[in-house]
């Protein structure tokens, strides 16, 4: 049966009796020469003598033969050599070097990537990187330490356990750039210092004072009441509790307007919670908003907006426009807040109020959102700024919404800066421990902004069940530069790694020779083209380096070596609170 047309097919075999007729050829060269040798010339004057030039006869015959079988050879050898060299029919795959990549590296300091052959890797990419490295892959001081130290630009950091603000703050401010720490968890405060703080709900409030921004008033607190209430991993929840989700979220918005009214640039969630647990303060302020709070002399209260002093700096029409759409909703509040209809009016207070629980007048979070002492703005203009967001690894649920409150106004402000061109990156470490709302959309336009996202996670499984299939979809598609560090354990990334990888054509071979006919053993068959991964999985989970993608370019094999042996980054950290003492190691990659 013929090979299937996909298949690179070639038969090779020999001539029985190959070495006889080579051995036959070379006695009868010698024999030949010898007779010749022992019986003389071959002619004597005019006459012949007929031994020797019998003898001449046969190293001519047996000469041409050996020859002949000796081309023979050479041409199988070569033929043979041909057959078993891939066509790459059944795949190209195979590995890079840096010359290959050459073009995609920075001619200078950049994001490091690692090191090939005592060389390091540095590649800008212009939206978005991820980074899978399970615990215990040493991501933090192989990839993350390295990563910010080779950034010269402005950059914001999560910072789970402190560490890292700990072990850099000093070297980058002595490099001449601003550092925040945006301590929530409030770890470490003896080496970091007191913790910067941001308002969130100034993002809010910077609408009432630019022009036009009344138009985003409505659309920002949306987003917002979206990111404090997100919908449940994977979509679920049914029509019936989606409709008491919309509830609550509008009420969350309505009271975040109400709160910035109020209290402008000072309004804080813990404002906006209080007012969701006291149902008589909301209605009243309802009311007032709508212009119907009853007065002791028989009149009506209304909240005076048109001499907000924020109300000189907005059109006539556009503050029309939100007076009506604010009273209107203060209405509907109102009246859903005086009706009988308690089971809809308590889904969606539980709602909004457990949406809040977390940013109530007593919480850690509360105390440092409640004012700003720097603006993610910041990152966009004048010397070059470091933000970390430090939190409590221990207490991770009770700050896990701030944690993602804080990163989405970051992408919000960043989105808006005057400055689209000038890039930041952001360095999300185990961003599966909170959702940010809105980062398959982030994933696709923060490019067009300068975010570039750097995305570190544990496992596609654990990012699946936060942000959903959809969303991982476009996180495998959106990312330049993937990086597979050593020590995956997770089946689903290991086939995934294998299949990124590719096959590379190689060559089966069917062994048909026969030992006793072929007396120099040369192998008689079949050799056609299969595939072969590039790695299998579980090469994959074996190996001891890390699989980088750069771009369209071939995978690299590279050496991740960690902080404390890349010279000259060991000179530069401090030490790391949770060791206690200085990190060194012997010198593995140097930097020039």
């Amino acid at each position: 049966m013929s090979a299937p047309p996909s298949s690179h097919t070639s038969q090779t075999s020999r001539p029985q009796g190959l070495g006889e007729r080579l051995i036959s050829a070379a006695l009868l060269v010698a024999g030949s020469i010898a007779v010749l040798h022992f019986f003389g010339p071959i002619k004597t004057g005019i006459e012949l003598h007929l031994i020797p030039t019998l003898a001449l006869i046969g190293v001519i015959a047996g000469g041409t033969t050996l020859g002949a079988e000796l081309f023979r050879v050479l041409a199988d050898f070569f033929g043979d050599k041909k057959a078993r060299t891939p066509a790459g029919i059944k795949g190209a795959a195979d590995w890079g070097t840096l010359k290959s990549v050459a073009c995609d590296l920075c001619k200078g300091w950049g994001p490091y990537w690692g090191a090939i052959k005592g060389e390091a890797i540095f590649a800008e990419f212009a939206s978005n990187a991820l980074t899978l490295g399970p615990a215990g892959t040493g991501k933090g001081v192989g990839v993350i330490i390295p990563t910010i130290l080779s950034i010269f630009g402005s950059k914001f950091v999560v910072d789970f356990k402190g560490e890292l603000a700990c072990m850099l703050a000093r070297v980058l401010r002595e490099r001449g750039e601003i550092v925040r720490i945006l301590n929530i968890g409030e770890m470490w405060t003896d080496i970091l210092g007191a913790s910067d703080c941001y308002n969130p709900l100034n993002l809010i409030a910077d609408n009432f004072w630019r022009p036009g921004g009344l138009q985003d008033v409505s659309g920002d607190t949306n987003d917002m009441s979206l990111q404090l209430y997100p919908e449940p991993s994977g979509g679920g929840g049914g029509d019936d509790n989606k409709y008491f989700r919309d509830g609550s979220r509008k009420l969350i918005a309505f009271v975040i307007i109400i709160a910035v009214l109020i209290h402008g640039a000072k309004a804080t969630l813990g404002h906006v919670q209080t007012m969701l647990e006291d149902r008589e303060f909301l209605l009243q302020n309802a009311l007032w908003v709508a212009g119907r709070l009853p007065q002791g002399d028989g009149s009506k209260a209304a909240m005076p907006i048109e001499r907000s002093p924020w109300a000189p700096t907005q059109s006539d029409e556009d503050l029309k426009n939100f007076m009506t759409y604010i009273k209107g909703v203060a209405s509907s509040t109102a009246a859903l807040l005086q009706s009988d209809d308690s089971r809809t009016l308590d889904s969606f207070l539980t709602g909004a109020q457990q949406a809040l629980a977390r940013f109530d007048l007593t919480t850690r979070a509360h105390k440092y959102l409640s004012k700003s002492t720097f603006r993610f703005a910041d990152l966009k203009t004048g010397k070059p700024t470091t933000v970390f967001l430090v939190a409590d690894a221990s207490r991770i649920e009770s700050q896990k919404d701030a944690l993602g409150l804080v990163q989405w106004c970051m992408a919000q402000e960043l989105k808006r800066a005057e400055d689209k061109h000038r890039s930041v990156n952001v360095i999300a470490d185990e961003c599966t421990n909170f959702k940010l709302t809105g980062l398959g959309s982030l994933l696709t336009w923060g490019r067009a902004y300068g975010i570039r996202l750097h995305l570190i996670i544990q496992s596609l499984s654990a990012f699946r069940q936060t942000y959903g299939e959809e969303t991982l979809n476009t996180l495998l598609s959106e990312t330049e530069i993937k990086q597979v560090l050593p020590g995956q354990r997770e089946p689903q990334t290991l086939k995934l790694v294998e299949e990124m990888l590719g096959a590379r054509a190689v060559i089966a071979e069917s062994d048909t020779r026969n030992a006793d006919k072929e007396f120099f053993g040369m192998k008689g068959g079949s050799l056609s083209e299969d595939a072969r991964p590039l790695m299998t999985a579980d090469e994959i989970r074996r190996t001891d380096k890390a699989i980088l993608f750069i771009r369209g370019n071939r995978p690299l094999l590279v050496d991740t070596p960690p902080v404390a042996a890349i010279h000259p980054f060991r000179d530069q950290i401090d030490i790391n609170p949770f060791h206690g003492k200085p990190y060194r190691l012997p010198i593995r990659l140097r930097i020039r």
